[in-house]
């Protein structure tokens, strides 16, 4: 894929260093604001959707779950305006901003807590009670 292409060429460049499997960081912060800057808004967003999407699929549950937050604001970048977005998508992504507020609130993050539960509940259908009850609560 293209991230995969991308990331290889920075690593070679030297700009990202790998820290453990799977998990990488820019050299240096000022060298990621230099090439988000380089980056349009749209493909921006587009790349942050599909390297959740990525994590999605390569991480084990025990992963994802200590990443939540991370996918979950991957994910929610410029919501609304993908075209595969519908009630099957929004009920997945209600899922995961429930498991990133249950993860929040046992953290006692009571805000960012609310914020993803808000986010979650959003995303429901208007008869959420009776579709979706365990989503709703």
């Amino acid at each position: 894929t293209k991230g995969a292409e991308i990331l290889d060429l920075c690593l070679k460049e030297g700009f990202v260093e790998e820290q453990r499997e799977s998990r990488y960081r820019w050299i240096h912060d000022k060298i990621q604001e230099a090439v988000l800057a380089l980056v349009n808004r749209e493909d921006l967003f587009n790349m942050q959707y599909q390297l959740g999407e990525l994590l999605l699929e390569k991480w084990s549950e025990t992963e994802i779950r200590a990443n939540i937050f991370t996918i979950v604001d991957l994910l929610g970048k410029n919501r609304g305006s993908r075209p595969d977005e519908g009630p099957k998508e929004n009920i997945r992504m209600a899922r995961l901003c429930l498991k990133a507020g249950d993860k929040a609130f046992r953290f006692s993050s009571f805000s960012t807590a609310a914020k993803y539960l808000d986010r979650g509940i959003d995303l429901l259908p208007n008869d959420r009670w009776k579709e979706h009850y365990n989503l709703s609560l």
